[in-house]
Protein backbone atom coordinates (compact mmCIF):
# COMPACT_ATOMS: atom_id res chain seq x y z
CA UNK A 1 0.00 0.00 0.00
CA UNK A 2 1.26 3.83 -0.63
CA UNK A 3 0.53 6.62 1.67
CA UNK A 4 -0.50 9.58 -0.18
CA UNK A 5 0.17 13.02 1.66
CA UNK A 6 -1.12 16.38 0.11
CA UNK A 7 -3.47 18.86 1.10
CA UNK A 8 -5.00 19.21 -2.79
CA UNK A 9 -7.77 16.77 -3.08
CA UNK A 10 -7.50 16.92 -6.96
CA UNK A 11 -3.48 15.77 -6.60
CA UNK A 12 -4.83 13.21 -3.69
CA UNK A 13 -7.24 11.59 -6.39
CA UNK A 14 -4.60 11.66 -9.73
CA UNK A 15 -1.98 10.13 -7.24
CA UNK A 16 -4.57 7.34 -6.24
CA UNK A 17 -6.13 6.80 -9.81
CA UNK A 18 -2.53 6.79 -11.46
CA UNK A 19 -1.65 3.91 -8.70
CA UNK A 20 -4.55 1.59 -9.23
CA UNK A 21 -3.98 1.81 -12.83
CA UNK A 22 -1.21 0.01 -11.60
CA UNK A 23 -2.83 -2.72 -9.42
CA UNK A 24 -1.88 -0.73 -6.35
CA UNK A 25 -3.40 -0.04 -3.37
CA UNK A 26 -3.13 3.93 -1.50
CA UNK A 27 -4.88 5.53 1.23
CA UNK A 28 -4.80 9.41 1.06
CA UNK A 29 -4.68 12.10 3.72
CA UNK A 30 -4.79 15.54 3.67
CA UNK A 31 -3.68 16.10 6.97
CA UNK A 32 -0.22 15.29 8.00
CA UNK A 33 -1.18 14.38 11.94
CA UNK A 34 -3.65 12.12 10.61
CA UNK A 35 -1.12 10.23 8.53
CA UNK A 36 1.50 10.22 11.20
CA UNK A 37 -0.92 8.69 13.71
CA UNK A 38 -2.41 5.80 10.88
CA UNK A 39 1.79 5.69 9.72
CA UNK A 40 2.35 4.78 13.45
CA UNK A 41 -0.25 1.92 13.33
CA UNK A 42 0.49 0.31 10.04
CA UNK A 43 3.81 1.42 9.07
CA UNK A 44 5.07 -2.56 7.86
CA UNK A 45 1.91 -2.61 5.47
CA UNK A 46 3.50 0.41 3.55
CA UNK A 47 5.59 0.33 1.20
CA UNK A 48 5.80 4.14 -0.07
CA UNK A 49 4.97 6.81 1.61
CA UNK A 50 4.42 10.25 -0.89
CA UNK A 51 4.82 13.83 0.71
CA UNK A 52 3.47 17.01 -0.62
CA UNK A 53 6.53 19.19 0.84
CA UNK A 54 4.29 22.16 0.96
CA UNK A 55 1.48 21.49 3.59
CA UNK A 56 -0.50 23.82 5.65
CA UNK A 57 -0.61 22.02 8.97
CA UNK A 58 2.72 21.04 9.09
CA UNK A 59 5.20 21.42 6.14
CA UNK A 60 6.48 17.87 4.20
CA UNK A 61 10.52 17.99 5.50
CA UNK A 62 8.71 18.15 9.33
CA UNK A 63 6.77 14.87 8.43
CA UNK A 64 8.99 13.24 6.81
CA UNK A 65 11.30 13.82 9.66
CA UNK A 66 8.76 12.14 11.74
CA UNK A 67 8.02 9.47 9.63
CA UNK A 68 11.69 8.28 9.58
CA UNK A 69 11.80 8.04 13.60
CA UNK A 70 8.93 6.11 13.48
CA UNK A 71 10.86 3.66 10.83
CA UNK A 72 13.92 4.75 9.84
CA UNK A 73 13.89 2.64 6.99
CA UNK A 74 10.85 4.18 5.22
CA UNK A 75 10.45 4.65 1.75
CA UNK A 76 9.21 8.16 0.49
CA UNK A 77 8.94 10.31 -2.32
CA UNK A 78 8.63 13.81 -1.83
CA UNK A 79 6.07 15.83 -4.23
CA UNK A 80 6.44 19.62 -4.88
CA UNK A 81 4.86 22.38 -7.45
CA UNK A 82 8.38 24.04 -7.25
CA UNK A 83 11.46 23.52 -8.29
CA UNK A 84 12.44 20.13 -7.59
CA UNK A 85 16.04 20.36 -7.68
CA UNK A 86 16.14 23.47 -5.59
CA UNK A 87 13.84 22.01 -3.16
CA UNK A 88 15.60 18.59 -2.25
CA UNK A 89 19.10 20.90 -2.37
CA UNK A 90 17.81 23.15 0.28
CA UNK A 91 16.20 20.77 2.77
CA UNK A 92 18.43 17.63 2.39
CA UNK A 93 15.96 14.77 2.27
CA UNK A 94 17.30 11.36 0.87
CA UNK A 95 14.92 10.66 -1.08
CA UNK A 96 13.20 10.82 -4.76
CA UNK A 97 11.53 14.51 -5.21
CA UNK A 98 8.69 14.49 -8.04
CA UNK A 99 7.86 18.32 -9.66
CA UNK A 100 4.34 18.46 -10.57
CA UNK A 101 2.47 17.98 -12.23
CA UNK A 102 3.78 14.47 -13.07
CA UNK A 103 2.39 11.52 -14.90
CA UNK A 104 1.83 7.82 -13.84
CA UNK A 105 6.06 7.16 -16.07
CA UNK A 106 7.26 9.56 -13.93
CA UNK A 107 5.47 8.08 -10.55
CA UNK A 108 6.44 4.72 -11.15
CA UNK A 109 10.00 5.93 -12.13
CA UNK A 110 10.02 7.60 -8.18
CA UNK A 111 8.59 4.51 -6.76
CA UNK A 112 11.01 2.16 -8.20
CA UNK A 113 13.64 4.73 -7.02
CA UNK A 114 12.56 5.06 -3.71
CA UNK A 115 11.94 1.27 -3.29
CA UNK A 116 15.49 0.32 -4.66
CA UNK A 117 17.28 0.82 -1.56
CA UNK A 118 15.74 -2.07 -0.34
CA UNK A 119 18.67 -4.37 1.29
Amino acid sequence: MVLIIDDEPIVLESIGLMLKCDDCSSLEYNDTKEAIEFYKKNSKGICVVIIDICMPDMNGKECYDILKEINPNIKCIITTGHNAIEKKEELGIDAPFLQKPFGIDDLKKAIHLATRKVV
